[in-house]
């Protein structure tokens, strides 16, 4: 199975290719990070992949925008949506876009993953097989002349329909599906009446009320057992025929009406299966989801009870009043939503927008809306999801405020304090680090240690758990310890931590430090150490987390690959960077090969909380420095944007070797 997966979330990319990875069967995967590049690419090789999986929320758009266009486009490849946990209206927005399936990421999404994907896909080739081969018949027949005769005309002049014969009823039992789990390997079920042993009535009594089959069957009489045939109607019989001359020429069009009958009844249950589904995930959801029609005049088709929770309107007060979308739409607004209902345009001009609640407060909506064409290609409804975000905007208002009024306060100090501008910078931001540090000290200590302890539980009572769950708790280890060290970065960076210096080993740390960061498929490591490297003076701890800082800035500096170049030297003269005179030391220098750093980042580089990259938070570096500058050490880089970037760290071999850093 070929999948094209479209995500920008790196771990949730890594948890895909490991489950499809352990998949019973083989699964290719292909991954594109972005909407855009995912657009360029299925515009001419949608259909080379089995299965399109997409994340719905892309950082260039919607996963919904790409569902629509390949759908337009007549690509007819299946598709599953990932939404996130509990986000049914997501799920409701990806089905109506088009899309087969949708996926929750929940703990544990990417297990689930390979059967959802095989169900789809086994969805998709079962109908496409209906398509293109022949319509199948199981034929249990015990006079040979009427097989004879069957057989002659259908391979003159029904060659579609081909037949496999009988001559008995325990022949039949035998070739039937044990139970309604398991698939026929026949279309339509034809039944003389009367077989040897078992008849007709009796087999098909069997598969309607003991196997609970859904074949269609078809039952050729003689003279005479036209009441027989009738009575066998009531028992699930898709019809009958009698064998009087020329009876061969409606055989054809019988069996297939049987079977198309049947599919068609097959496929009002899941549609009703799947309104059910929609009408449940509607009707529960915390989002209002709607439907407004253009025509005969434009109008509120469909609205969920959501909406009494967010706007005071019960559903039914909604729908009654032509004009209810007008009327809840902040007055300010008003002029624009009209606009875009008369000139039946596909996207409101403004999102957030501000509606009215029914006891005069205003509410901020977050819409998505998707456009619904008729065959000719106008515009004839929207149907989209509303969610209210009025505690996140008034939470980013006064976030606006505080930052406003921060850069007030900043600025007239400035002004006033020339001189001591860099200094009280710094300051502030440090007090705000501190703050952060405290609360997040706080706030997420305590809920990381229940989950080591839970999964420390779950380890006690499983000893014997299967690979696959000591896989997962091993990642959810490792993602508490992650967060942990991110926690104490932050502390350590506001705290001052007390070197505790003694004699290391630096190609035996930088081998521990290499050894215990994942190092990426597609990058190579070089390390390279002077013979008579002397013992450098600092603390261990301090220099595995700065040259873990160091090693794991280069691997994500290189999302294409490269080389990772580790040296370690002496620093044979003496003079380095970070002594006032010629003093014994080494260093240590961390060379990449990635993107390289922009020239106008580079003298921020070491502040706090200022980083390039997509995930992270800025403290590695300015950590890295701040425990090299404790060491009496100095940490210095040079860099040219996309050929890469090389760190150097210079430490004492002495312990009365100090620095310009005191």
């Amino acid at each position: 199975m070929k999948v094209y997966y479209v995500e920008d979330n790196t771990a949730d990319i890594e948890l895909v290719r490991r489950a499809l990875a352990a998949a019973k069967f083989k699964i290719d995967l292909e991954v594109a990070t972005t909407l855009a590049v995912a657009r360029a690419h299925l515009q001419d090789f949608a259909n080379s992949y089995d299965v399109i999986l997409a994340d719905i929320a892309l950082p260039d758009g919607s996963g919904l925008t790409l569902i629509a266009d390949l759908r337009r486009q007549g690509v007819t490849t299946p598709i599953v949506v990932l939404t996130g946990l509990g986000d049914e209206s997501a799920a409701v927005a990806a089905m109506h876009a088009g899309a087969d399936d949708y996926h929750a990421k929940d703990h544990g999404f990417a297990q689930g993953l390979v059967t959802t994907l095989q169900d789809v896909f086994k969805r998709h080739r079962l109908s496409v097989l209906r398509l293109q081969r022949p319509l199948r018949v199981l034929y249990a027949e015990h006079h040979k002349s009427d097989i004879d005769l069957t057989q002659r005309y259908f391979e003159a002049e029904a060659a579609h329909i081909t037949f496999e014969f009988l001559r008995s009823g325990e022949e039949v039992l035998a070739r039937l599906p044990a139970d309604s789990t398991q698939e026929a390997d026949f279309d339509v079920l034809l039944l003389d009446y009367r077989l040897a042993g078992r008849d007709a009535l009796d087999i098909l009594h069997l598969i309607r009320t003991e196997r609970h089959l859904d074949l269609p069957v078809v039952l050729v009489t003689g003279q005479g057992d036209e009441k027989s045939a009738s009575a066998a109607m009531r028992f699930g019989a898709a019809d009958y025929l009698v064998k009087h001359p020329g009876y061969l020429v409606k055989l054809p069009f019988t069996l297939e009406n049987a079977f198309f009958r049947v599919q068609l009844a097959r496929e009002q249950e899941a549609l009703r299966d799947s309104e059910r589904r929609f009408r449940r995930l509607a009707e529960n959801a915390q989002d209002i989801i709607f439907r407004f029609d253009f025509l005969p005049t434009p109008h509120l088709s469909y609205i969920s009870p959501a909406v009494e929770a967010v706007l005071g309107y019960t559903p039914a007060e909604c729908l009654a009043d032509a004009d209810f979308y007008l009327r809840v739409v902040h007055p300010e607004n008003a002029d624009i939503i009209q606009d875009a209902i008369q000139h039946d345009k596909e996207i409101l001009p403004i999102n957030p927008i501000r509606w009215q609640h029914k006891e005069k407060r205003t509410v901020w909506i977050e819409q998505r809306s998707s456009p619904v064409y008729d065959d000719s290609g106008d515009l004839i409804a929207i149907e989209g999801v509303a969610r209210d975000i009025t505690e996140q905007k008034q939470a980013l208002d006064l976030l606006q405020q505080y930052y406003e009024r921060l850069e007030d306060m900043v600025a007239e100090r400035t002004h006033e304090l020339e001189a001591a501008q860099q200094a009280l910078r710094q300051q502030e931001r440090q007090a705000m680090l501190g703050q952060l540090a405290a609360g997040v000290g706080h706030e997420l200590r305590n809920p990381l240690s229940v989950m080591t302890n839970a999964v420390y539980y779950l380890r006690l009572i499983q000893p014997q758990a299967d690979a696959k769950i000591t896989e997962y708790l091993d990642i959810i280890s490792a993602e508490i310890k992650k967060s942990s060290r991110i926690i104490q970065g932050l502390i350590d960076l506001t705290r001052s931590k007390q070197a505790e210096p003694r004699e290391i080993v630096i190609p035996e740390l930088l081998a521990v430090v290499l050894a215990g960061l994942e190092r990426p498929e597609n990058i190579t490591v070089q390390q390279k150490t002077s013979p008579d490297l002397p013992l450098a003076w600092a603390d261990p701890l301090h220099m595995d987390q700065v040259f873990s800082n160091l090693v794991l800035n280069a691997y994500q500096a290189m999302p294409k690959g490269g080389q990772l170049t580790v040296e370690a030297a002496w620093v044979e003269d003496g003079s380095w960077p970070g002594a006032t005179e010629p003093l014994p030391a080494l260093f240590v220098r961390v060379q990449d090969t990635g993107i390289g750093i922009a020239d106008d980042m580079i003298d921020k580089i070491f502040e706090p909380l200022f980083t390039t990259k997509t995930h992270g938070i800025g403290l590695g570096l300015a950590i890295a420095k701040n425990l090299v500058e404790a060491n009496h050490g100095c940490i210095k880089f040079e860099s040219t944007e996309g050929q890469g970037t090389t760190f150097t760290v210079w430490l004492p071999t002495s312990p009365s070797a100090p620095s310009s850093a005191d």
